[in-house]
């Protein structure tokens, strides 16, 4: 699929955290054999518990943020995570 971006499954976060709820979606992808270099979030992700899942699985990430920021305010977060693994359920947690 080279550079597409492609939006897999648009669902409801019912009863389950939203750590749940991104590890279900990324099993999805898993399924279909799809590989992510970089996930995207929007701000209604935007916990410790995503930023930590995400980044001990080795996923790459752009997640919005909340709050109030001025133009020119660097809000990048970088990991040291250099684990580049190919994803099975386990890794996911699953």
């Amino acid at each position: 699929m080279g550079d597409e971006k492609l939006t897999v499954a648009v669902t409801p976060v019912n009863n389950e955290s939203k750590v749940e709820h991104v590890r279900r979606l990324l099993f999805k992808l898993f399924e279909l054999g799809i590989k992510v270099k970089i996930l995207l979030l929007d701000s209604g992700y935007y916990t410790v518990d995503i930023i930590n899942y995400l980044n001990a699985k080795g996923i790459n990430f752009i997640m919005r943020t909340i709050g109030k920021f001025k133009d020119g305010d660097d809000l990048i977060y970088k990991t040291n995570s250099k684990r580049k693994s190919k994803m099975n359920r386990q890794q996911l947690g699953l």
